[in-house]
């Protein structure tokens, strides 16, 4: 798998552990040190979704931690069509199971958090979550959407 950075290829990897087990899909943090000589070396780090088996969905979204318990922040990563979702896309939308709206967040760099509060900021109750994602295939215009799920122990 080529991994480019600012549109050029900086490294390649086959998508394996340290063991050479083929890993299995989601976000891996990356970091790649171009070393010419220190002082002068540079880091970039920064999520990106493996997918070695090549079943990529158009949007991926993953909620870290899927399991959440008070004062912890989910935090949700999304990129759409390879890209990390940005304030230019749909915001993340969290619903109860009867569907209601519970909360709206706006994407950054790929990321948002959700505090475990409502709209009006209020502490949510113990219970699953939906958190979900709608964005527009950039090739047909057809709407496409992800729903992850969170739970909330009290």
């Amino acid at each position: 798998m080529p991994i480019l950075l600012n549109g050029v290829v900086v490294a390649v990897w086959d998508s394996t552990d340290q063991q050479g087990k083929l890993v299995t899909n989601g976000f891996y943090q990356i970091e790649i040190v171009q070393v010419p000589a220190p002082p002068n070396s540079t880091v970039v780090t920064g999520d990106v979704y493996i997918d070695p088996n090549h079943t990529l969905s158009p949007i991926q979204l993953s909620a870290s931690p899927n399991l959440s318990r008070d004062g912890t922040v989910v935090v949700f990563r999304s990129q759409i069509q390879g890209l990390p979702a940005g304030p230019g896309n749909e915001p993340l939308r969290i619903f109860t199971l009867t569907g209601d709206l519970v909360k709206t967040l706006d994407w950054q760099n790929g990321q948002t958090a959700w505090n475990l509060t409502n709209m009006p900021g209020e502490t949510v109750a113990s219970g699953l979550y939906l958190a979900s994602e709608e964005a527009s295939d950039a090739l047909s215009g057809v709407k496409i959407h992800k729903t992850v799920k969170v739970v909330i122990l009290r």
